[in-house]
């Protein structure tokens, strides 16, 4: 998720600080959508708030969601 974040800001040419920042603030990860502008970031729920506080810095909204931990379901048609 790092190294693909990384390599995503490299080439559209966006500064990867931010994910660094949000690495240093506690997140497990960080990374850049393929064409940007979108940033996620995963990470424990005692450094939601350290997390948010970054994103807190940047134009747009920021969302908090729980990770699903349920499998998959296959229904046949």
């Amino acid at each position: 998720m790092i190294l693909n974040g990384l390599a995503t800001s490299t080439i559209l040419g966006s500064d990867p600080r931010i994910l660094t920042e949000l690495i240093e603030s506690g997140a497990l990860g960080a990374t850049i959508s393929g064409n940007g502008p979108s940033i996620a970031a995963v990470a424990k729920n005692d450094r939601i708030s350290n997390v948010k506080k970054v994103f807190s810095s940047l134009e747009g909204e920021t969302i908090v969601s729980p990770i699903n931990n349920k499998k998959a379901e296959v229904y046949e048609v």
